[in-house]
């Protein structure tokens, strides 16, 4: 179950932006000198026993830790990238840091902040805070909380820039500034169901890639994408192709990238 931040009582410590602080002095200086306030936001604990005999699936065990990062400089903030957890133990001396699982948790390529989905259940997702989902090893039963988990990730404030394509005809992409940022977009191929990209160079400056009909509407039905060494395919899958559908998607034209380290201790387990 997901824990709210006033049942955990942990002690409360911070980040700031530029470079790894120290907590000799207390939580409370820490505080008043950073930039950014990182506390635990929730801990969800997951176990799974299959009564079955057909045990074709078993769910592995995870404890998820949540944490929420705090700061008007985060507004700013458009990717992450690099999470890494250094050490994470309970009040038993169990190392959970092995056997996470993850998506994007060890990944050097920067993602996109969505924040509406981040923050689905409020009415409106706030610029001044983030929250990042660390995959832990689960605990034994005997433990009673998170002795402590410290680790980083790399936040990122880019300026971006919207490239339109209204030509779907399989070509290479010709715009100033994919050139600028080193990169090159192909479009293998086009159908009703689908439109299929290759990318190549520095494919983390792209992201946000739909395809729009001629009113501005976006047809886009999700997408998938395989990367590795400088190459991403990717398909963006649609719902009919009309004549007059465009291609869309952002590049980055600047960036500004900052390591926060957070630590964080005795959070209650759930």
């Amino acid at each position: 179950m997901n824990l709210p931040y006033t049942l955990l009582a942990p002690t409360l410590l911070a980040a700031a932006l530029a470079a790894p602080f120290s907590t000799t002095n207390g939580a409370r200086a820490s505080l008043l000198q950073s930039k950014v306030a990182i506390r635990p936001y929730s801990i969800t604990e997951n176990r799974h026993a299959d009564m079955n005999d057909d045990k074709t699936f078993t769910a592995p065990p995870s404890l998820m830790l949540t944490l929420e990062l705090q700061g008007d400089e985060l507004a700013a903030v458009t990717h992450w990238y690099g999470l890494k957890v250094d050490q994470a133990k309970d009040d038993r001396g169990t190392d959970l840091t092995s056997n996470r699982s993850s998506s994007f948790a060890q990944s050097d390529t920067p993602q996109k902040i969505d924040r509406k989905h981040m923050w689905f259940a409020l009415d409106e997702a706030p610029e001044d805070r983030l929250k990042l989902e660390l995959s832990l090893r689960v605990t034994p039963r005997v433990a009673t909380q998170l002795e402590v988990v410290t680790g980083s990730v790399m936040l990122r404030s880019a300026t971006m820039a919207t490239v339109s394509v209204s030509d779907l005809t399989a070509k290479s992409i010709r715009d100033e500034k994919l050139e600028a940022a080193g990169v090159t977009v192909e479009i293998k191929s086009a159908s009703d169901s689908e439109l299929k990209l290759d990318v190549r160079g520095n494919v983390e400056v792209l992201s946000g890639f739909k395809v729009l009909d001629g009113a501005g509407e976006g047809i886009s039905n999700g997408s998938s994408s395989f990367s590795g060494n400088g190459q991403k395919q990717l398909t963006v899958y649609v719902d009919g192709l009309p004549k007059d559908a465009k291609l869309q998607f952002q590049v980055v034209t600047s960036s500004d990238d900052r390591k926060v380290p957070f630590r964080v201790e005795g959070v209650k387990l759930p």
